[in-house]
């Protein structure tokens, strides 16, 4: 008997050394910087952007090292979410590591994001309830405003320096350490919340321009109610609903889109031995969420075949490798001409 608790023991013990793997979208860097002036928290900021953009470079280097592009902070865009690890003073140094997760689209879609013309924002979001989680939100809110043309890619060094978030100074303070040219006040409130069906949520939100910082815009108010009968889900899907009216409300109304240097094409996306729905949606979701599709919409669906007209930056030829290279489990062929790209899919596949 004691030997089988000794050897429990060891194996308890061996088990604590037995790495934890890193989900492949996810790096851990360390970067650092040096204090001037005695200016620490400038140090913390400077320390955090070097780990984070080394962070990416590291990323790419593993799953990319064709690409020879210079690491900038246009690249932020590409981080969903980071964990700092560690913070130290080494000296005269801030030595910062963080655990990042990367969205896997840097891979192809790097010259899209960076060459187009889009406004820069960061956002103060208030009045959720504690159990939503905060990384959560502002990730779904960050990519809604990336969807509308405004990057957020200065969001994260804009919370590091916001210290008081009920301090309206403070607020501003934040905001003008960062180089984004708005700032979105968005306020939520949820009301009649109806635990494990539905959830109903408003929003006021606001914007000041950093050229104007003493003059606050107001946008709308939205209402939004949902049907889930999971709590957090439920609240999520609302927050996310709430702020598509409301930036397309401010592009259509206040601040309109800029241009785009990428000229922006209309063709057909067709899909071929399709037994379901189901099976299209997750395709055309896929797509969606990679950034591949500006817009599509089903204008046929008949027996085994299914047409949509889609608005994006590639050609067919393009959109066509990008399908092949996600190597979705049952698609049989892509196929492409000048005015259309074909998905032939297995019959019956399981997605």
């Amino acid at each position: 008997m004691l030997k089988y608790k000794l050897l429990l023991i060891l194996l308890l013990f061996a088990a604590l050394f037995i790495p934890v793997p890193v989900h492949a979208g996810e790096v851990e860097y360390t970067g650092s910087a040096h204090i001037f002036k005695n200016d620490v928290r400038s140090a913390q900021k400077s320390s955090l952007n070097n780990a984070l953009l080394g962070g990416i470079r590291k990323y790419l280097q593993q799953v990319a090292p064709e690409r020879k592009a210079d690491i900038t902070n246009d690249y932020l865009v590409f981080v969903n979410d980071y964990r700092i690890l560690r913070r130290e003073l080494n000296g005269a140094d801030v030595i910062t590591t963080v655990r990042i997760d990367i969205d896997d689209m840097i891979t192809e879609d790097v010259a899209t994001h960076v060459t187009r013309q889009i406004n820069t924002a960061v956002f103060l979001i208030t009045g959720l309830p504690d159990y939503i989680k905060e990384e959560q939100a502002r990730r779904i809110v960050s990519s809604v405003f990336l969807d509308n043309q405004f990057t957020t890619k200065d969001q994260i060094p804009f919370e590091q320096e916001l210290i008081d978030r009920s301090n309206s100074a403070d607020v501003q303070t934040a905001f003008q350490s960062v180089s984004s040219q708005y700032l979105f006040d968005i306020k939520f409130t949820l009301k009649n919340y109806r635990g494990g069906e539905s959830c109903e949520l408003i929003s006021d939100s606001s914007y000041i321009s950093l050229g104007n910082l003493s003059k606050s815009i107001p946008i709308l108010r939205t209402e939004v109610t949902v049907e889930d009968n999971d709590t957090a889900q439920c609240i999520l899907t609302a927050v996310r609903l709430s702020t598509e009216t409301m930036l397309q409300h401010t592009r259509e109304k206040l601040i309109p889109t800029p241009g785009v240097k990428l000229e922006l094409m209309q063709y057909k996306l067709c899909f071929e031995n399709a037994d379901e729905l189901r099976t299209i949606n997750y395709i055309i979701d896929t797509l969606n969420k990679r950034k591949y599709l500006v817009k599509s919409e089903m204008t046929e669906f008949f027996d085994d075949e299914a047409l949509f007209d889609v608005s994006c930056y590639f050609l067919p030829s393009e959109l066509a490798r990008k399908v092949k290279d996600i190597k979705l489990n049952g698609i049989k062929d892509v196929k492409y001409d000048d005015d259309s790209v074909t998905i032939v899919l297995d019959s019956g596949a399981d997605f």
